[in-house]
């Protein structure tokens, strides 16, 4: 293989690994369509699009964002709040290429590898979902 088609193959591996498998609100209305159906219409619309509002319960808001990342509880004004945290993993991609050359008894191997990695450990917080009583009272959206 030469060298250009090396590059693309490479280009394609790392393509792929940053693409993953995400399972959005579509995969988690099919595992649970009861609960989902449950919803009033206005309430499942916005769960399709992974959407929540104000008044929604944990239910809805785990069908339509999924399961938070950390979830802590905190004291405001006498009360419990349930904070659900979000976060965005930021993938740090390393790319490589390697080519070797030995000469040996047996005669001449030449040798080209090329290695694509990602690592996920840069998470950045993107939501918090604040619960009271079991229904959102806050959303807090981060830049």
């Amino acid at each position: 293989m030469n060298r250009r088609n090396w590059v693309w193959v490479c280009v394609g591996a790392l393509v792929f690994s940053l693409a993953g498998c995400a399972s959005g609100p579509s995969a988690r209305i099919k595992n649970d369509p009861e609960t989902f159906s449950a919803f009033p219409q206005d309430v499942q619309e916005n769960v399709r699009l992974g959407r929540i509002e104000l008044g929604y319960t944990k239910e809805m808001v785990a069908m339509a964002l999924g399961e938070p990342d950390r979830r802590l509880t905190r004291q405001r004004e006498g009360a419990e709040e349930r904070v659900w945290i979000y976060t965005e993993a930021r993938p740090s991609v390393g790319l490589s290429f390697g080519t070797g050359f030995s000469t040996g008894s047996r005669g001449r191997t030449t040798g080209v590898g090329a290695g694509v990695g990602t690592r996920r450990d840069r998470a950045e917080e993107t939501m918090r979902v604040v619960f009271s009583e079991g229904e959102v009272t806050g959303i807090e959206k981060l830049d």
